[in-house]
């Protein structure tokens, strides 16, 4: 059990050490730095360059709970992640704070408005599925 908790700590650092901008108040949208431009505005749209693995969470492996969640990202004009927010998820709540987890450790490239890199939005879905006779 204490490897489990040194664990959830270095989880927990890693997150704080990953994050872009600063938290909003709601935490649900971008921050006043993390201003977003609108998809339909972009000339080029932000993408994925290095996909993290989620972690499955302990709690849904020891259930054998599948399901999946998806992660909006905002994407800074750096390709640094601003925020993230759990858009849905599907068989255990678990799943969104690990794949938010996995997004933050994910690489982007920035979306672009008129050749400049600006804030843009990306949405992932991380998909968790227990797979019958693996250790």
């Amino acid at each position: 059990m204490e490897t489990v908790g040194r664990l959830f700590v270095l989880l927990v650092v890693a997150q704080i050490l990953l994050s872009g901008c600063s938290e909003s108040d709601t935490g649900t949208s971008p921050t006043n730095s993390c201003r977003l431009v609108e998809v339909t505005e972009l000339d080029v749209q932000p993408a994925t360059s290095f996909r993290a693995s989620p972690y499955y969470p302990l709690q849904a492996m020891r259930d054998t709970i599948s399901g999946s969640a998806t992660i909006a990202i905002w994407v800074g004009p750096d390709s640094l992640v601003c925020e993230t927010e759990v858009v849905e998820w599907v068989g255990c709540e678990c799943f969104g704070s690990a794949s938010e987890l996995a997004a933050r450790q994910s690489r982007y490239t920035a979306g672009q408005k008129d050749g400049v890199p600006v804030v843009s939005r990306i949405d992932l879905e991380f998909v968790f599925e227990i797979v019958e006779g693996a250790n």
